[in-house]
């Protein structure tokens, strides 16, 4: 009986190269390089954006503070002060606490302004401070001068009622300074 052969069914390497050929692999991993390439700049984009926002709010909150505190020594510690009808204890009692008060928001006032890159929020603040220690040195001086023992001469008289008008030129240069920062919150 003749030798039949059977048929090569094994396939060669030319072969299985030929199926592959149609995908390139190298353009696919340039493509998608490039895909995780801007993914990447717009997720950073987007925490930048993000921590500027979160940044602006806390600014935002901090000078909203400030601004509440200094409304507070214009509108009612200053004037309780200076109207109010207070013994000497009492009214010593009362300095001692606003100027504690007003000693720590110059230094908020100071701190915000040293950590704003702001120029114009900058010399705003700086205001703000200005007139607070402006304001509170009047004040001083005119619980000073009530804090004095009674007497009949009319030149103490004379310089209580000089500071109080001295006190109120100095609240109404602390409100100008109020204004504008705020208009930012």
């Amino acid at each position: 009986p003749p030798a039949t052969t059977a048929p090569d069914t094994t396939t060669t390497p030319a072969e299985d190269e030929g199926d592959d050929s149609d995908i390139d692999w190298g353009l696919i991993a340039v493509i998608g390089g490039i895909a995780l390439a801007v993914i990447a700049v717009i997720a950073l984009i987007a925490s930048a954006a993000s921590r500027r926002s979160r940044q602006q709010g806390t600014l935002n909150h901090r000078i909203a503070r400030v601004v509440g505190a200094s409304e507070w020594v214009h509108d009612q510690a200053s004037l309780d002060l200076v109207g109010g009808a207070y013994t000497p204890d009492r009214l010593r009692a009362a300095w001692d606490d606003t100027r504690h008060r007003v000693n720590d928001l110059g230094v908020e006032v100071n701190t915000i302004a040293a950590d704003t890159h702001d120029e114009r929020l900058r010399r705003e603040l700086a205001h703000l401070a200005h007139a607070l220690g402006l304001l509170r040195g009047a004040l001083d001086t005119s619980v000073g001068l009530r804090l004095q023992p009674a007497s009949q001469d009319p030149r103490l008289a004379m310089a209580t009622s000089e500071s109080i008008d001295v006190v109120n030129q100095r609240r109404h240069e602390l409100r100008a300074a109020i204004m504008p920062l705020a208009a930012r919150v």
